[in-house]
């Protein structure tokens, strides 16, 4: 299906005319002859068992870690704000 995609006419001058050329010839790297391209699923394909979360899962977390950390810094500020305004005179 590919290789009718972009060679609808078959490959080749007018003494060789390759009607269905392998994917291997358009998928393999330029050095062995081939065309070189390059499929960006197949990189997906080879992590999805890697990975155990979710998107969501993912997004979540990340929105958990900043409230804990912005509460953080609140109450450190709240704590010690007092102080840094008597020691450098009400900036």
């Amino acid at each position: 299906m590919t290789q009718r995609l972009f060679f609808p006419t078959g490959i080749g001058g007018s003494e060789v005319k390759a009607k269905d050329p392998p994917d291997a010839f358009l998928f393999l790297p330029d050095t062995f002859g081939s065309l070189g391209f390059h499929n960006p699923f197949v990189t997906l394909f080879l992590i999805r068992d890697h990975m155990r979360d979710t998107p969501e899962d993912i997004t979540e977390s990340a929105f958990r870690w900043e409230r804990e950390r912005y509460f953080e810094e609140k109450c450190f500020m709240q704590l010690y704000s007092e102080q840094l305004l008597e020691e450098f005179g009400g900036l």
